[in-house]
C-alpha cells in the first residue's frame, strides 16, 4: 500500500512541546542518545527509565601512525544543556570490570520511585 508523502520541518514551534516524554535507556545507549536524554531531564520534559547509560561522552580524533597502528585522541566532551560530563570517570581508582555491581551492592541500582531494581 502506498502513503502519500508527508514532510516535517523542525522550527521553534515544535510538534511535541508539551507531552511528557519517556526514554528508556539501558547499558548500550551511548553518545546521542546520553546527550537526548540529558537534555531531557535538564528541562525537567520527561522521565529517563532503564539502566545506567554506557557513559560516552568523549569526541576522539583517530591518527594514523607509521607502523599502521592508531591512535585515539580526545579533542572534546559530550556535556548536557546544564553542564552536566557525560562521561563515565576513568582513570585510577575507578574500576570498570566491578562497577556494576559495586553499584548494585551500594543500592545506587535500585528505582525510589518505582521500588525495583534495575
Amino acid at each position: 500500500m502506498h502513503q502519500k508523502r508527508q514532510n516535517h520541518f523542525a522550527s521553534n514551534n515544535g510538534e511535541y512541546e508539551d507531552g511528557d516524554l519517556v526514554i528508556l535507556v539501558n547499558s548500550g545507549s551511548a553518545s546521542a542518545s546520553e546527550i537526548v536524554s540529558g537534555a531531557v531531564q535538564d528541562n525537567d520534559r520527561g522521565a529517563i527509565i532503564g539502566r545506567r547509560t554506557f557513559g560516552k561522552g568523549l569526541v576522539q580524533q583517530p591518527i594514523k601512525l607509521a607502523d599502521n597502528s592508531e591512535l585515539r585522541l580526545t579533542i572534546s566532551r559530550y556535556y548536557t544543556p546544564t553542564g552536566r560530563c557525560i562521561q563515565k570517570p576513568y582513570g585510577v581508582g575507578e574500576d570498570y570490570d566491578n562497577e556494576l555491581m559495586s553499584r548494585y551492592e551500594s543500592g545506587r541500582n535500585v528505582c525510589p520511585r518505582l521500588n525495583f531494581v534495575y
